[in-house]
Order: structure tokens, then sequence, then C-alpha cells
């Protein structure tokens, strides 16, 4: 065979990455950049290091990955159930909000105009089982709301509570 040939093994490129494959390496990637006051690999807090964001990252994965499957509201509580038990801490609720309605979007649909039809097909019960999800999370300073407060039942679906 010349040097120049190729042999005949089927090559093939780079394997796609699965959605939860995305999830967790857009996770792991954002708690790797250095941001001022925040974790990274070179800070902590007493109560937070940056394994734990890699640990919350992994856990949150198959959930939000199912997202199209089981619901926003769904794919969200079972993310933060899955973080509490990893890590026993509130690392990752704001990521796991951002993450939950965009990993919803059909394949098939461009993320953009995709995630506007996710949050108009919201339900009550996402929004239950999101305001579940920020309870089980734990996050200070929430206060309190005079409608829709996060310690009550929701009356509206979860794009008109957000």
């Amino acid at each position: 065979m010349a040097e120049d040939s190729v042999s005949p093994v089927d090559v093939e490129g780079p394997a796609e990455l699965s959605l939860a494959e995305k999830i967790e390496l857009a996770c792991a990637m954002e708690a790797t950049a250095p941001k001022p006051g925040n974790v990274h690999p070179r800070a902590s807090f007493i109560d937070l290091r940056y394994a734990d964001f890699l640990a919350a990252a992994g856990a949150i994965a198959q959930p939000l990955s199912r997202a199209a499957e089981v619901g926003i509201g769904r794919s969200i509580l079972d993310a933060i159930v899955a973080t509490r038990e990893k890590t026993g801490t509130n690392v990752n609720l704001g990521i796991v909000l951002l993450l939950g309605p965009l990993a919803a979007v059909p394949n098939q649909l461009p993320l953009e105009s995709g995630v506007i039809e996710v949050l108009r097909g919201t339900s009550v019960e996402d929004a239950e089982l999101v305001y579940a999800a920020i309870r089980q999370a734990k996050p200070g300073g929430m206060g309190e709301s005079s409608s829709q407060d996060i310690s009550d039942r929701p009356t509206v679906t979860l794009r008109d509570a957000m």
C-alpha cells in the first residue's frame, strides 16, 4: 500500500455528545472559569468547593436530559434532589433553573424559538414542582411575595410565576 493512501478502516469523527454529557460539560466549564468572589478551581468557601460543583454537574446531567420527556418541573425537581443527595448543598439551583427549559427543547426545533414554545407550554404542575425544587434547595434571601410566594402552592403556570 502506498504511503499516501488511507487504509480501509472505518474512521469516524468525534462522537456526538449526548444531551446529558453536554449538560455536565457546560456546568463543569462554568464552574471552572475563574470569577471574582465565586468558587473555582483555585478558590473555595468554607462550606463550598470546586469539587461540589463538579459533583453537582454529574448529578443533574441525567435528570435535566429527560426534560423533554418528563417535563420541565419534574426534571428540575429531580435535578435538585440529586444535587442535595450528592453534595448536601444548594450548589446549582440557578443553573438548573436556566438549563431546565433549554434541555426541554425538542431536537428538531431551533433553541431560540423552541425555548419560547417550551415556556409557553408550562403548567401549574410545572410551577408546583419547581417551587418544591426551590424549597428543597433552600436558597438564602428568598424573601416573601404577596402573590405566588415560594412557600405557597402556585395557581399559575411556571412561565407566569417566573
